[in-house]
């Protein structure tokens, strides 16, 4: 299923936090934004925009790379939208990639790996949008939850008064207070006809702390399902950069994969087409591996450092040296 363009331009310019569709579509927008970086590429055609290219095989979980020819100025390599049908090979993969282009007035059908590739985001041809859609859903049903508890948290008590003219004090009164002005209660009715009913407690303000643990833990856990290092724990010390880089490996396996299958379809496509398309980690990602790199680089150097060298010298029980042989 491909990226919902329509419903992300619907967007507007205000979002009301009520509305759980349109939030979840704003929350994987925006880390859409943020996973476009994840990759950078080197010689792609100009009819292949990075963009696009990412944006495709991200949401749909794959894209078709075709030669566009006898179409004039628009003739070329582009990677396009389609769908992936025809006899299973032996391993039950597809053979047939479907496209249907309206701006290329293209619709044919492509042998895959013959006639076009196929560039998988994953094994799966799965994509970011599930992954995506369920810490979305996760995050704004805690944000939520939070705003009805922090908006009920405004009404810290809740006053009765028995007639409208100790209802007019009343309103004054705090009118004055939320103006910053301080001012004497005359009325002898606030003191003697006024109830009030305490709203707000402790029970309240433990489960706004939660909720905003919570919140923080599902925007944690889903930047490390995407491979990058985030800790959600608000408590958290401060920690060194090689212990920022512990229990890391249980983040790389997804982004490696995607990584994988990039560069395995590209060398196909340079290959079927010529071209020199490399890609590779970049941002954040690429980061988190070179620390990995100097990491591993400073452990060797400590473990070579603390190996006996053949020529060290050692002592022999009369107290002579020998050399180790």
């Amino acid at each position: 299923m491909s990226y919902d363009y329509e419903g992300f331009y619907r967007l507007g310019n205000y979002l009301d936090l009520k509305d759980k569709k349109a939030m979840v579509n704003f929350q994987v927008s925006q880390k859409l934004i943020q996973t476009s970086s994840m990759f950078e590429y080197e010689n792609l055609p100009d009819t292949i925009p990075q963009r696009d290219c990412e944006l495709l095989i991200q949401t749909n979980g794959f894209g078709g790379v075709v030669n566009v020819t006898d179409k004039g100025d628009k003739n070329g390599l582009y990677i396009l939208y389609g769908s992936l049908g025809g006899e299973p090979n032996a391993y039950r993969r597809p053979t047939r990639l479907v496209v249907a282009n309206a701006y290329l007035d293209l619709s044919q059908d492509y042998e895959i790996d013959k006639d076009c590739v196929v560039v998988r985001n994953d094994y799966m041809y799965m994509g970011l949008m599930p992954l995506c859609n369920y810490r979305a859903s996760q995050l704004v049903d805690g944000d939520i939850s939070l705003k009805c508890l922090l908006t009920n948290a405004r009404a810290m008590v809740a006053l009765i008064a028995p007639d409208d003219n100790v209802k007019k004090d009343l309103e004054d009164f705090f009118k004055d207070i939320e103006d910053g002005k301080t001012r004497a209660v005359l009325s002898k009715n606030l003191m003697k006809n006024v109830e009030s009913l305490p709203l707000a407690t402790q029970n309240v303000t433990n489960t706004i702390v939660s909720l905003l643990e919570y919140v923080q833990y599902v925007r944690g856990s889903w930047w490390n399902d995407l491979g990058v290092q985030s800790n959600y724990n608000m408590k958290r010390e401060t920690i060194t950069s090689n212990e920022n880089i512990l229990n890391v490996d249980s983040l790389l396996p997804l982004a490696d994969n995607m990584l994988k299958c990039r560069k395995e379809d590209w060398d196909k496509v340079n290959k079927m087409f010529g071209t020199n398309v490399k890609v590779d980690f970049s941002s954040a990602w690429k980061k988190i591996r070179d620390e990995i790199a100097i990491s591993e680089e400073r452990e060797k150097i400590s473990v070579q450092s603390t190996e006996p060298q053949k020529n060290d010298k050692v002592e022999n029980k009369d107290g002579e040296d020998n050399e180790d042989n």
